[in-house]
């Protein structure tokens, strides 16, 4: 029997509206926000508040899965979570290729808690540590009669798989290898496409510090809908909409049951990596068509440590390069910075020796501009308030506990003031966040089995406040202008609250059926509603043309809710046959059922009655087959070039948006013409009743998308990869509007300019039109994408990181209706009526609108050791995003906003942003340092445009830049750990 020793160690580091048809067809989604919040608080009986309201049978299901899942733990204990950890597996042979059995390997870190682990090669020679936080590790092999090995340089990465097979030769004069880092840096058991972004690279790039979603931001195949705004966070990933991936924290759903997107603002100082599985996710993954955005936070070890941070920027290190985007009604001004400070401080350390770890610590955000055109008396305030607490508890030497809370408050303007949305018109959002793991436990009673028990909760609480204070001004906008007036759009306050419980089954079996497998079976149970109101001041919207009254859209205080009921199961089996082949087999089966609850009544300032409006109870259901197929193949013998393919069939989760559309609680809406004669809007066009006219289908299919890549990586020397891969994404069923009993005809009409626009008379009833919210088989997506990444990982004191996606996405979507600043989304949200009208379609098929056709990222950091300073930065640059002109065309059925040439026709200009930073280390005893930095953000002062006035090609502000990228600025930081 061979005797070894395997010892790893982290190296020490810093705690490493379509609410009106034509209104919001001018003016996008970023109007269907979610409203305001009268009160900060959060029940400290969360869990109950996430369950109670659901359902009895909701509960029921609940209490059933729990119990099912608390006496597997009894049995077994539970297991390691792919989403926070990595794991180094390999094999030890002796210099004649013979495997070395019996042989202990030790692993010692300061990111393993609960202090060294051992564990015995098998019969193979095999070793396998699992659950490994992420860092940098240092590896030791030692047995009699054998040179010891050591390498350094070792990086764990999230859901990574480190793999290294090791020779040991016979000892003479030479008594030890050494190698530093020497093995290659790709994952050669990855089928799909994944970007790691570590403590290092997250410390050292300068960002412009809104949250965790600067990196979001940044990964390859991402467009981000305003890459370089604090206040809009939205991102598509390899032509996945907004709303089809999913968010994690610490392994925690994120994700808005009602929208899909990402609701809480984790700051960045406590996050020690993000993952970007964009292609490839396992079967483990579920209720998703994109991918998965993983925020794995820092831990607490075995040394008290503390660090905090402030950063500050001012209006005199601010440039103001644009002084009048247009005929601006208001003051004329530049872009003006009011007011900018992070701070942050956070500690972990033990609380008990070698037993139980704690890490946590708050942020306060606050940044308030004003963009060019706007009045800089008031500013656009953006604001966070977060908390974060972590706590790890080693119970025995196979089974440890982790929990983690993140709570923030927040609050931001709902649409940006500038030129051609005066203050008064606009709304603050504002609201509180909580994503929190009740408890996640891990057993690893040996090195080839792992299971995994997590209960999980979050919860959204958010509301929309006027800002001018009045809930009985309409809000007025000149569609023949772009321009708003009178007061805001809405008012009112929603709550989101998601439980999820889940458990799995890891297992590692050699010389099955002629191969080694590894085996993972799990289950889950998601139950998540979402409810609220909406109102308009005054209960209607007014529409104007050119100055002079056109349209009202009459409406009074609704009420909405949806819920929604997920159990799904998964099995996969990783594969390797030979020395080079890796398989990945996985199927998922999920049943969701969509349900319409009862919610609340409220009178029409926005209280509570008292009184429930009964809901309409289950609305539909799904059960879908995902599978997943994967493969890597190393083409090499070093394991330094690896082939990848994958293949997988994806569904989205339900979301609650799309259920408030039949809600009792909607009121009817009234659409009317104004008539001069009369002097009053009395010329009804359109009657729309969720109790008599709208539906959803009962037999609703679940969408789909279909990813396919193909990838080949390549390690270059002992520090460098490239990678190349093309990536396709397509989908279908996707939901949608439809009038089912109207009649349309069909005409030609000049426009303006003298050219002809096919169009679609509504010829029937108005009031005898029905609408239904089915899967339309015109709906669909393609994507083609080609990404090219280098990497370079941190030596000789630098690092480097390139990727460039070049890629194109097309289709016809619920939510092709929208301005170059919205976001590409597949959720019909309840309240946009695209696709309820024919002429809504006409020529709404074409490149989708968070289509970048090129994007360039480089990031790197260099530091020059005698002088203590660091050099870091970091250069984006991206195609405008697409946008199309339409004309505003009066029919039977009213005004109606159509596209007059194809979906992406235009673009908005390119991007070329340049952040850049230089850092000084101060040194205070062994422990202590202070860093001084300074960044220089948007340092080419490029003056791109985000958004643009008005769409309508006959309106004087057409295409005239609204909405700006932030410019040239200097941001002063102080960081201080010890």
């Amino acid at each position: 029997m061979y005797r070894a020793h395997f010892r790893v160690r982290r190296e020490l580091g810093v705690y490493s509206l379509y609410d009106s048809v034509d209104l919001l067809r001018v003016r996008s989604l970023r109007y269907h926000s979610v409203l305001s919040i009268k009160s900060w608080h959060v029940s400290t009986q969360f869990c109950g508040a996430l369950i109670q309201g659901t359902g009895h049978l909701a509960l029921k299901n609940v209490r059933s899965v729990a119990s099912i899942l608390f006496l597997v733990l009894s049995y077994a204990g539970p297991a390691g979570a792919q989403e926070i950890t990595g794991s180094l597996v390999g094999t030890v042979t002796d210099e004649t290729g013979g495997p070395m059995p019996g042989v202990v390997g030790t692993i010692t870190s300061p990111a393993l808690l609960g202090g060294p682990l051992s564990e015995e090669t098998n019969d193979k020679g095999q070793f396998r540590f699992l659950t490994l936080a992420p860092g940098v590790y240092r590896l030791q092999i030692e047995a009699d009669g054998f040179a010891t090995y050591l390498e350094e340089g070792i990086r764990i990465q999230v859901g990574g798989t480190v793999e290294r097979n090791v020779t040991l030769r016979i000892q003479s004069i030479t008594q030890s290898i050494v190698v530093s880092g020497r093995g290659p840096l790709i994952d050669n058991r990855e089928p799909g496409f994944v970007t790691n972004y570590q403590s290092d690279a997250i410390r050292n790039t300068p960002v412009p510090r809104d949250s965790v979603y600067d990196w979001v931001k940044m990964a390859p195949g991402v467009s981000a809908t305003s890459p370089t705004s604090t206040q809009q966070r939205n991102v598509t990933l390899m032509g996945a909409g907004i709303n089809e991936s999913t968010y994690l924290i610490d392994g925690t759903n994120m994700t808005s049951p009602r929208y899909g997107n990402a609701r809480p603002r984790p700051s960045l100082d406590l996050v020690e990596e993000v993952e970007i599985q964009a292609v490839g996710a396992s079967a483990e993954h579920g209720n998703l068509m994109g991918g998965v955005f993983n925020v794995v936070t820092r831990q607490g070890g075995d040394v008290y440590r503390f660090d905090a941070s402030y950063y500050g920027q001012w209006s005199a290190l601010t440039a103001q390069p644009i002084l009048e985007p247009c005929n601006c009604p208001r003051v004329e001004t530049g872009f003006e910075r009011d007011l900018y400070h992070d701070f942050s401080a956070y500690a972990g350390g033990p609380l008990a020796k070698e037993r139980a770890w704690f890490f946590g610590g708050f942020n306060l955000h606050r940044d308030f501009q004003s963009q060019p055109g706007a009045d800089p008396q008031f500013p656009s305030e953006d604001r966070v308030d977060g908390v974060f607490a972590k706590l790890n508890w080693q119970v025995t030497p196979g089974l440890r506990v982790m929990s983690s809370a993140h709570y923030d408050r927040w609050s931001y303007p709902s649409r940006t003031v500038n030129a051609f949305v005066p203050n008064e018109t606009s709304e603050t959002r504002s609201g509180q966040s909580f994503a929190g793991t009740l408890a996640e436990l891990t057993y690893v009673p040996d090195a080839n089995t792992v299971l995994e028990l997590r209960a999980s909760t979050a919860s959204f609480i958010s509301g929309l406040e006027p800002v001018n204070g009045s809930k009985t001004i309409p809000a007025r906008l000149d569609i023949a202008t772009g321009v708003f007036s009178g007061g805001a759009l809405y008012f009112g306050d929603t709550l989101e609250r998601k439980t999820d419980i889940r458990a799995k089954l890891s297992h590692y079996a050699t010389d099955f059926l002629a191969a080694d497998h590894d085996f993972k079976f799990g289950a889950q149970f998601i139950v998540a509603r979402s409810e609220g109101f909406y109102a308009y001041p005054g209960a209607v919207h007014y529409l104007d043309y050119g100055g002079q009254p056109f349209l009202a859209r009459y409406r009074d205080l609704y009420s909405y809710g949806g819920a929604f009921d997920t159990f799904g199961v998964f099995a996969e089996d990783t594969v390797r046959l030979g020395d080079r082949l890796t398989l990945d087999l996985g199927a998922r089966f999920d049943y969701s059922k969509a349900r319409n609850p009862a919610v609340p009544e409220y009178d029409q300032s926005g209280r509570q009655t008292g009184n429930t409006i009964p809901g309409r109870g289950e609305l539909y259901s799904w059960s879908v087959v995902s599978p997943r197929l994967g493969l890597t193949f190393e083409l090499t013998e070093d394991a330094r070039s690896v082939l990848r393919l994958f293949y997988g069939r994806f569904h989205p989760g339900i979301l609650t948006t799309e259920l408030q559309a039949v809600s009792p609680g909607f009121g009817p809406i009234t659409v009317a013409s104004y008539d001069p004669a009369t002097g009053s809007y009395s010329t009804v066009t359109a009657i729309i009743d969720p109790l008599q006219n709208v539906q959803i289908d009962p037999g609703t299919r679940s969408p789909h998308t279909d990813q396919y890549s193909l990838g080949l990586e390549r390690g270059i020397g002992n520090d460098w990869a490239v990678g190349v891969s093309y990536v396709r994404r397509t989908g279908g069923d996707f939901t949608g509007w439809i009038d089912i009993t109207g009649v349309y005809g069909r005409e030609e009409v000049l426009l303006p300019d003298g050219s002809s626009l096919e169009v679609f008379p509504l010829e029937s009833d108005p009031a005898e039109r029905f609408f239904l919210l089915t899967n339309r088989d015109d709906y669909y997506i393609h994507y083609d994408g080609v990404i090219f990444t280098a990497e370079k990982r941190r030596a000789d004191r630098w690092q480097l990181s390139m990727s460039y996606a070049l890629s194109k996405a097309t289709g016809l979507q619920s939510q092709n209706v929208i301005d170059p600043a919205g976001g590409q989304g597949s959720v019909t949200v309840s309240f946009n009526p695209f696709g309820r009208d024919p002429n809504d379609i006409t020529n709404a098929t074409g490149i989708l609108p968070n289509d970048r056709s090129n994007v360039l990222q480089v990031l790197g950091s260099v530091e020059i050791p005698r002088l203590e300073v660091l050099l870091g930065a970091h250069f984006q640059y991206l195609t405008g995003t697409p946008y199309t002109s339409f004309a505003n065309v009066t029919l039977p059925q009213g005004s109606r906003s159509i596209y007059i040439e194809p979906l992406g026709s235009r673009r908005l200009a390119s991007q070329q942003i340049l952040d850049f930073r230089i850092s000084k280390t101060l040194r205070i005893g062994s422990r202590s340092r202070i860093e001084v930095l300074v960044d220089v953000l948007n340092a080419l002062n490029d003056t791109s445009e985000e958004d643009v006035a008005t769409q309508n090609f006959f309106s004087p502000n057409f295409a005239v830049g609204s909405n700006f990228v932030a410019p040239r600025r200097a941001m002063i930081g102080v960081k201080l750990s010890f």
